[in-house]
């Protein structure tokens, strides 16, 4: 069995490695907090995440772990840190919360520190992140290939190998990428006739959404799409600003009248619900031809996030249009899949890759839906096909590390 180490818990299981206890604990006594086997005093559980739960299975699988407080831990073992944040608010204090037996476990070879942010990705030129992390290994005197950075980056382990390089790292941490959402929900589901040109899901509006959604609007194209967006009181992440809108140079004479449409909600049911992995969800993607999806790391030259939307689209019969980085879908067709993206995907200018991307979608849905399936429907069952074939091949990279490493 692989050893899952945690430094305490509380009344409802394992706190999370590296989440600073500092708000409910004094600095005198946070590290008799930290090694308490059976500490009760502190209910943590108000501030536990549900994303703090360990992923670590996802890869290895639950019946190959156990969970173990460190101080039981026999030979080697794991200690996997699972950021919330953004690398700029961690990097840079990223081991500050690790206890000193984990500290010095990594420092002689027994324990594997496992970054695990399989659920983003993010932009070193951005962030820093790659110089945050070795100043925190310099700090702390701890071994880089004692280190493994799980990430949703699909070119984070190229651009820290030329990062090194550039700044003449030789001793390296291990950075690999891992799509976890690469999977179906159903493998006995067939393709059938849609009624949408596209689906667009928008549970938070972030800039992008809002600029994307707009326009569409403003095309009078939503009609042809299963399309989500909250009402602008609802209390989320981002607020509507038609500011956003100069980030592609798009009018915004309209941008109250828009604002009187929505919500627009697909699935009938709340923006607060985020539980959005349902077969409910699935449905709307069955009906539709093209999946619309969004994310931040449109600006970004060495992040490529292919994120659960995109695996989503693929499993259930959707071709993805990416507002995303530049060659997004030759990343993708890396993996094997089949994408209609050549207009805007190799475009390096962010607002030319933009509205080339609204003049795809305004064509697609110039075409009859009938045609349009047919058009498109051998490339939706090849990648849906690809997905069963490729069996989470992502995966097995770290897997297989972990294993090496513990000698297993």
């Amino acid at each position: 069995m692989i050893q899952l180490a945690y430094d305490w818990i509380g009344p409802e299981g394992p706190w999370p490695n590296g989440q600073s206890l500092d708000l409910l604990t004094s600095p005198n006594t946070y590290e008799h907090a930290q090694y308490a086997i059976n500490n009760n005093i502190y209910n943590l559980e108000s501030k536990r995440h549900s994303y703090t739960f360990s992923k670590i299975h996802s890869i290895l699988g639950k019946k190959n772990v156990i969970q173990k407080h460190i101080l039981q831990c026999n030979g080697k073992f794991i200690y996997e840190l699972t950021p919330l944040l953004k690398p700029y608010q961690w990097t840079d204090a990223a081991f500050d919360n690790v206890s000193s037996i984990a500290i010095h476990s990594q420092q002689i070879g027994k324990c594997l520190f496992v970054i695990n942010d399989m659920n983003e990705g993010y932009s070193n030129k951005d962030y820093n992140f790659f110089e945050h992390i070795h100043k925190q290994i310099k700090r702390y005197s701890l071994n880089p290939r004692n280190i493994l950075y799980i990430t949703m980056n699909s070119v984070a382990e190229k651009e820290y190998t030329q990062w090194a390089l550039l700044n003449n790292i030789s001793d390296m941490i291990n950075i690999q990428s891992v799509y976890l959402y690469e999977f179906i929900d159903d493998t006995n589901t067939t393709i059938k006739k849609p009624s949408k040109h596209f689906i667009c899901l928008n549970r938070q509006p972030n800039p992008l959404r809002q600029c994307l959604i707009y326009e569409l609007w403003r095309r009078d194209l939503l009609k042809f799409g299963h399309v989500s967006m909250p009402d602008p009181h609802e209390k989320l992440d981002c607020i509507f600003d038609k500011n956003n809108l100069k980030l592609f140079n798009i009018d915004d004479s309209r941008w109250k009248e828009f604002l009187k449409t929505l919500p627009y909600i697909a699935d009938g049911r709340s923006f607060l619900d985020q539980t959005c992995n349902v077969n409910s969800i699935t449905d709307f993607y069955y009906d539709s031809v093209y999946s619309i999806i969004t994310e931040n790391t449109i600006g970004e030259v060495d992040c490529i996030k292919l994120s659960e939307k995109t695996f989503r689209s693929l499993g259930n019969y959707c071709l993805p249009l990416h507002m995303y980085s530049k060659g997004t879908g030759k990343q993708l067709a890396r993996l094997g899949y089949k994408l209609d993206c050549k207009e805007y995907d190799n475009i390096v200018d962010d607002t030319t890759r933009f509205w080339a991307l609204i003049n795809k979608i305004e064509k697609i849905c110039q075409i009859n839906i009938n045609t349009l399936h047919n058009q498109t429907k051998q490339m939706r069952l090849d990648n849906r096909q690809n997905i069963i074939n490729r069996k989470l091949q992502s995966i097995n990279q770290p897997r297989d590390f972990i294993y090496k490493w513990l000698g297993t």
